[in-house]
């Protein structure tokens, strides 16, 4: 168990409610839409909480039969807040999602810590072929502190080294995913 479990701000909201209390709820369109191509290849990045958009987004092109799905999960720990681990190891077994996931404080002590980010940066040349040869579209979910910049980078790394653009191309390229509704970041502080 975590020193200090994480509850989520609506859950913890709605569990300190008592019976009799009022709600009112509205539903909107999320930011995510997927490809309307089902064969293009989706690579979500999804660390701690925000797994469970990913999951969505997983789920629903699993359940059609589409098995180009790419997951970059990150937590501090494989036994304390690995989200949906197995579920994740067993559609990975089935061919259905290629999954990476970072345990950042897994390693030993002093020892550097592991991020998605990291994780990508080694995949370079599979996160070219999947956003610059076969046209992915890439989703960010989780946290909006240094994550989505950091995950970012790592995509203008792999365009950059494997895809033969300069750091600058890089940088345009994932800026234009971005206005072409292939990069979509739905993260939050």
């Amino acid at each position: 168990m975590l020193k200090i479990p994480r509850r989520g701000v609506c859950t913890a909201w709605l569990a300190g409610l008592q019976p009799g209390h009022e709600l009112r709820i509205g539903l909107q369109k999320g930011f995510i839409t997927l490809p309307a191509d089902s064969t293009t290849p989706v690579i979500c990045i999804g660390p701690g909480t925000g797994v469970a958009p990913m999951r969505a987004v997983i789920q629903e092109r699993v359940h059609a039969g589409i098995a180009s799905n790419t997951l970059y999960f990150g937590c501090r720990s494989t036994s304390k807040d690995h989200h949906y681990g197995e579920e994740w190891a067993e559609l990975a077994k089935e061919g259905k999602l290629t999954y990476r996931a970072a345990f950042s404080r897994d390693g030993p002590e002093g020892s550097a810590r592991t991020y998605v980010q990291d994780l990508m940066r080694e995949d370079a040349a599979r996160v070219w072929e999947l956003v610059g040869v076969q046209g992915a579209w890439v989703y960010i979910s989780g946290s909006a502190n240094k994550m989505p910049a950091a995950v970012r980078a790592a995509i203008a790394h792999a365009i950059q080294t494997h895809g033969g653009r300069t750091e600058e191309e890089a940088k345009e390229y994932v800026a234009k995913m971005e206005r072409e509704g292939r990069l979509v970041e739905e993260c939050w502080s």
